[in-house]
């Protein structure tokens, strides 16, 4: 009887183990999708103001010119200044 007990609380803690270790992955997997956003964003302003010498006024410009494609699992905070300057982008995860 022992023994049954300790073996169903091994698999218990083997199974909360492997549990948590998914949520891990999953929280890196968003990471990584939040950094290659970005990634992506900067790579079209960069193109952008290369071919038109300018920075986009919104985001819209980018999405519609520069096939930026959003989802909404994601917020993205884009500002603007000015044509010269380059925008501030912030990704965030929505949970």
């Amino acid at each position: 009887m022992k023994i049954m007990i300790i073996k169903l609380l091994g698999i218990s803690l083997l199974g909360i183990l492997i549990y948590n270790y998914s949520l891990q992955l999953n929280d890196n997997y968003e990471l990584k999708k939040i950094d290659y956003l970005e990634l992506s964003i900067n790579n079209a302003l960069n193109a952008c103001y290369a071919n038109e010498g300018s920075y986009p006024q919104t985001l819209d410009y980018l999405v519609e010119n520069y096939h930026i494609i959003l989802n909404d699992s994601f917020n993205v905070y884009y500002e603007s200044f000015a044509s010269n300057i380059r925008p501030k982008v912030k990704v965030v995860y929505v949970k």
